[in-house]
């Protein structure tokens, strides 16, 4: 007997974000935008390079910021401070411990990168209506704050 399957909203969203996600115009358009900063990151190196923004972060805070372990967020620091991206110091409020920042060459390549995504943002709904635009964006970060809040046991 045939299977019948059932498309509800929530099925349509997996399948969307499963699109997005599933990593190949993503990849692509990441790996394209570094070339054009200069440098060849990964999203996860660009992830943890948003994430110091501005700041200056204990590898903990960072760690914590981006949900993982710190020996992973402390690799990844590694590598960014060799591709002189971000650099660390002392703390001030506990010169025993280091902080991590970015140098301007790593705020320059997140200008860059995220200049690039917006452009490319731009062109994906430049057909669509302002209040298409607005709608999205409303349910997104809707979307984004509600799976932030949510904890998945690992």
């Amino acid at each position: 007997m045939a299977r019948v399957e059932t498309t509800t909203p929530v099925h349509e969203i997996e399948r969307a974000l499963f699109a997005i996600f599933r990593g190949s115009q993503g990849t692509k358009l990441h790996r394209q935008a570094s070339r054009a900063a200069g440098v060849e990151l990964d999203r996860a190196g660009f992830g943890a390079l948003v994430a110091l923004g501005d700041q200056r972060l204990r590898m903990s805070e960072l760690a914590t910021r981006q949900g993982l372990d710190i020996s992973t967020v402390s690799r990844r620091v590694a590598q960014l401070e060799t591709a002189g991206l971000v650099e660390r110091s002392a703390d001030p409020a506990d010169g025993r411990a280091a902080v991590m920042s970015l140098t301007p060459a790593g705020r320059e390549v997140v200008a860059s990168i995220s200049e690039l995504r917006r452009e490319l943002l731009e062109a994906v709904v430049a057909d669509w209506s302002e209040d298409d635009r607005r709608e999205f964006a409303r349910l997104l970060a809707r979307f984004a704050e509600d799976m932030s809040v949510f904890k998945v046991e690992g």
